[in-house]
């Protein structure tokens, strides 16, 4: 497969699984665990499970009136597709060892997170059944609808019955599918998630340190903002209110591909920095080249006035008199 193929269509309903099937999730708990489990519920699947250590799998389970398996191997023996949902991300693979010898022959082994190769690697010691992995493009929540959500499928094998099983689901969800092998999914999330939050996380950081220097609230700054930096910091707001630095952890440290991506900002910084101090316009000139050619003005003329309607659809923070 290409390092991403969008789906739009499946090839036979009559692989659908039956509605009857035995669907669990290890960590069905937490906040992805449980979409999964609405998401199958909403699909017409009743015959649901989960399996977590945390306080909270009782009341989950009651509210999607699912049933609590003990544990996590008898949750694998039971079921005819499990899925592990967990955190920290290098939880995955352990918990993929731990189970994957209880998972019944023809059965599907599933594990959603944002970084697949370790998984996938971790699955492969299991041959009797079939594998995959799945990400959902999106912070889970209680309005979330998959209509229109990014969803990457990272199945072993693209022509397994499974795969057509899954995709069947999702494609019902009216989510946006995309196919690819874990090491592509791995490099675009690189990007998407190493370097889109290492750019937030220094820019919150940059912020936080510099305003206390300088005696300066968020509240001032938001009053006299413009509009470029009100979108930087709806970015902000969306990782400071996941209050998760895990995840974000997690991210940047087990991620094989971020690595080339922090150099990279190390490199960028010393260049801008050099550019800076030397007064030369030249170095920002070659930077916009390329930033130009890459990006596209038409995706850029696009970005200015999406971002342009969003902002006039907003209301301003209670605490602001004006943007």
């Amino acid at each position: 497969m290409g390092i991403l193929t969008k789906l739009d269509r499946v090839r036979s309903a009559s692989s659908a699984p039956g509605k009857n099937i035995r669907i669990g999730v290890i960590g069905g708990a937490g906040r992805m665990g449980s979409f999964l489990l609405s998401v199958f519920q909403k699909a017409g699947y009743r015959n649901l499970c989960l399996s977590d250590v945390s306080g909270e799998a009782g009341k989950v389970a009651d509210s999607l009136g699912v049933q609590i398996v003990e544990n996590n191997t008898a949750l694998a023996e039971q079921c005819d597709m499990t899925i592990v949902s967990v955190l920290p991300m290098d939880s995955t693979p352990k918990v993929i060892d731990e189970v994957g010898p209880s998972i019944k022959e023809n059965a599907l082994l599933m594990h959603q997170t944002s970084i697949q190769s370790p998984g996938a690697e971790a699955m492969k010691n299991f041959p009797r059944c079939s594998h995959m992995g799945i990400h959902i493009m999106s912070q889970p929540g209680a309005n979330l609808s998959l209509k229109n959500t990014n969803v990457v499928l990272i199945p072993e094998k693209e022509d397994d019955v499974w795969t057509d099983r899954i995709k069947q689901i999702f494609f019902k969800t009216k989510a946006k599918l995309y196919l690819a092998d874990a090491a592509s999914h791995d490099k675009l999330l690189a990007l998407i998630h190493g370097q889109g939050h290492l750019s937030v996380l220094l820019a919150g950081y940059v912020m936080a340190t510099a305003c206390g220097q300088f005696g300066i609230t968020m509240d001032q700054l938001s009053q006299i903002q413009t509009q470029g930096f009100l979108l930087g910091m709806l970015n902000l707001g969306r990782m400071v209110s996941s209050n998760n630095p895990q995840i974000y952890s997690d991210i940047q440290s087990h991620n094989p591909y971020t690595a080339q991506v922090r150099e990279l900002f190390r490199e960028g910084l010393d260049y801008f920095c050099s550019a800076t101090e030397s007064g030369e316009l030249d170095p920002f000139r070659r930077a916009f080249e390329q930033m130009t050619a890459f990006y596209g003005i038409d995706r850029a003329n696009w970005a200015k006035q999406a971002s342009d309607d969003l902002i006039s659809t907003m209301n301003p923070y209670p605490g602001d008199t004006k943007f």
